[in-house]
């Protein structure tokens, strides 16, 4: 399955945001003089992060930060003055990781721009997950596993949970939904479905149980894990143990 487009969907959604997009009433859109929307450099961050967490040999991995300026001033959105097709300017950019016997680390700079006129912040970052030896066009775009409680938040969510608590999807959060010691968990799998006339990689894919997919930055916050599963290779990470099969038995 081919979901790289999915981060042109990201774009898209971002421009049409109602709180920062040509939706917006009049009353929420400022207009003032034209402001430079350049990314500086912030030459001393203070908010770094360690990503780290486990992945098979199987699945390759990348990582990008997505940055974009949070304001209503709609001279820094993408088309200052167009009727349709504002939004926030965005960049993104990989984020460096390493890996080592079924481990990867990486280093995350929440701060790394300078806010400057346009406020530029770190809105998320998107996993870009496949399956190694297969084409980069089946790759998955895993979208939001980090994200900041600055960008888009829903003032009533308290728990830090990656979906709006007022919607059907809260079902999908789990007890602990932000807690540091839980693991976002990404499970991939290649599946078939009766409208599909080829097998596809998914991912993430179904589970026997929910899961943690999301981890909302706060301040102060220096690690966060996030854990990779091939489920084509290993166990589904969210089964109890009682309910796994004991080891020789069939």
């Amino acid at each position: 399955m081919n979901n790289r487009l999915k981060t042109g969907l990201i774009a898209a959604a971002l421009m049409l945001a109602p709180s920062l997009a040509g939706c917006a009433p009049p009353a929420d859109i400022v207009r003032s003089g034209a402001k430079d929307v350049a990314r500086i450099l912030n030459k001393k961050p203070k908010h770094v992060v360690r990503i780290e967490g486990r992945v098979p040999d199987s699945l390759q991995i990348e990582l990008d930060a997505f940055y974009v300026t949070e304001t209503k001033d709609m001279t820094c959105f993408t088309h200052p003055g167009a009727r349709w097709g504002q939004g926030p300017n965005y960049h993104t950019e990989p984020v460096e990781l390493s890996r080592m016997n079924g481990r990867y680390q990486a280093t995350l700079t929440v701060d790394k721009y300078l806010p400057g006129p346009c406020n530029w912040i770190l809105a998320q970052v998107n996993a870009i997950v496949g399956k190694v030896g297969e084409p980069s066009e089946e790759a998955e775009v895993v979208e939001k596993v980090i994200s900041t409680f600055t960008f888009n938040r829903y003032q009533a969510d308290a728990s830090g949970c990656d979906v709006n608590p007022d919607s059907m999807d809260a079902y999908r959060c789990p007890i602990e939904t932000n807690s540091l010691n839980t693991p976002v968990v990404i499970p991939c799998k290649v599946e078939s479905f009766p409208n599909k006339t080829l097998p596809s990689f998914y991912c993430p894919t179904l589970t026997k149980e929910n899961y943690k997919v999301s981890h909302r930055i706060k301040a102060g916050q220096k690690r966060v894990q996030i854990d990779f599963y091939d489920l084509d290779k290993e166990a589904d990470p969210t089964e109890s143990a009682s309910a796994r099969p004991a080891q020789g038995s069939m």
